[in-house]
């Protein structure tokens, strides 16, 4: 799949990004509720950080995610992973209720990074994320860490 918007930094990933959080899918479903053909996939995502938030997200709470394909119908982008963790980057699904309370991730594929596990570094700890599905030209890092995340956040 090929985007329409290429972000040139992190910085410009987060601007057009309403909320940006590190969390885990804890549960999926596959939903066909906005016509008869079209299938989305349903993260839930159990939030541990949340790097930029819309105010009404905070650490603890579930956040769904919403990518189009799953099931029967092959995804354009990779699906979230149950079990997996990642540094999301989120836009409000724009939907009526009760679907208004979906974000989809900012760019399709662009604001999703998996979690590579922590590393040390001399006495600290960091967490590293890898872009999951990067474009051929684009600009932002391939591996970030949740500083890097928060810096851009403000």
């Amino acid at each position: 799949m090929s985007r329409v918007q290429h972000y040139a930094s992190l910085d410009e990933l987060s601007d057009a990004s309403a909320v940006v959080v590190v969390g885990s899918v804890v549960d999926q479903t596959v939903a066909r509720d906005i016509d008869e053909l079209t299938e989305f996939t349903i993260s839930t995502v159990q939030i541990d950080e949340v790097v930029k938030s819309d105010g009404t997200h905070q650490a603890g709470d579930t956040i769904q995610v919403r990518q189009l394909g799953g099931g029967e119908q092959a995804a354009p982008t990779p699906v979230l992973s149950t079990e997996s963790k990642y540094l999301l980057y989120l836009t409000p699904s724009g939907l009526a209720a009760p679907l208004d309370s979906q974000f989809y991730v900012t760019g399709a594929n662009a604001g999703v990074y998996a979690s590579a596990g922590a590393s040390a570094r001399g006495t600290e700890v960091t967490s590293e994320f890898l872009q999951v599905d990067a474009e051929p030209g684009e600009q932002l890092p391939s591996v970030i860490e949740v500083d890097d995340a928060l810096r851009a956040a403000q």
